[in-house]
């Protein structure tokens, strides 16, 4: 009986094993969100979520009412002042970055004293899928040693633009959760 007992097991054992888990990164981020006046620019801004993770990772999902896509000279603007210090970078904000998608490309661009010039950004991504996504690692940016940004979002299409938070500047504080791996569900064969 004792090698009946133990050869269940074993089957058991092995059945739990081999059975496929439904795992999913949960990647706690802490984020920042803010709606935009309707109606106050074109293309129309809505709604900014920024997030970020422990790892360096920052994302900027902005919604523009009027729009699923941007046109042929249409621009998404991010202006982010990493360093957390107004006196350098354009003035009078201190902005030291900006990331700019078009209809086609996303690029990273670095004040240098007089002009936003366009730097490597390895880690600079976009897209859209519910909404205008873009990210970019904190190494990018310098790093963040303070570890916030403050930045504002800005839509250009010829002479109209839009921008966002109206009149003031947003800050993100990156966060520092760690990314965590949670089992979802688990699902034994039959």
């Amino acid at each position: 009986m004792a090698r009946r007992g133990l050869l269940t097991l074993i089957v058991a054992l092995g059945v739990l094993v081999a059975a496929p888990a439904t795992a999913r990164v949960i990647a706690p981020a802490e984020f920042d969100q803010f709606p935009d006046g309707v109606n106050d620019g074109d293309p129309d801004i809505a709604r900014v979520v920024t997030s970020s993770n422990a790892s360096g990772g920052i994302t900027f999902v902005v919604e523009i009412a009027n729009r699923t896509a941007l046109s042929d000279n249409e621009f998404l603007q991010i202006y982010i002042d990493a360093d957390a210090q107004a006196g350098t970078g354009a003035q009078p904000n201190g902005v030291d970055f900006a990331i700019q998608m078009d209809q086609s490309d996303v690029g990273l661009f670095r004040w240098n004293g007089s002009a936003f010039a366009p730097v490597d950004g390895p880690t600079v991504y976009g897209y859209v899928f519910k909404g205008f996504r873009i990210g970019v690692y904190k190494s990018d940016l310098g790093g963040v040693p303070s570890g916030a940004i403050n930045y504002w979002v800005e839509t250009v299409s010829g002479a109209k633009s839009d921008e966002a938070p109206d009149g003031h500047i947003a800050q993100h504080r990156l966060s520092t959760l760690p990314l965590q791996l949670t089992i979802a569900g688990f699902n034994a064969p039959r």
